[in-house]
């Protein structure tokens, strides 16, 4: 799954922090509400699944947002 936008982006060097507890990215922290707790409550919910969490610029402007889950039964081994 995964979310495309044409907002004001991202920075490739800040894709990563933007999961970090209360980082909040210098272009937006003004214009933006929030604290910065959002991101990172999705990326420990979706790493629980054993899935991953992205975040990108988009060429020409914007960015993507988008995690991935295993298949039921391909992920760890509880059977």
């Amino acid at each position: 799954m995964d979310v495309r936008d044409r907002a004001a982006g991202i920075r490739p060097e800040e894709a990563e922090r933007l999961f970090d507890p209360f980082y909040r990215a210098r272009e937006t922290a003004s214009s933006a509400p929030g604290i910065g707790v959002g991101l990172a409550v999705c990326k420990r919910i979706v790493e629980a699944q054993d899935g991953h969490l992205w975040a990108r610029p988009r060429d020409g402007g914007g960015s993507d947002f988008g995690f991935a889950l295993p298949a039921l039964g391909q992920g760890t081994d509880d059977s």
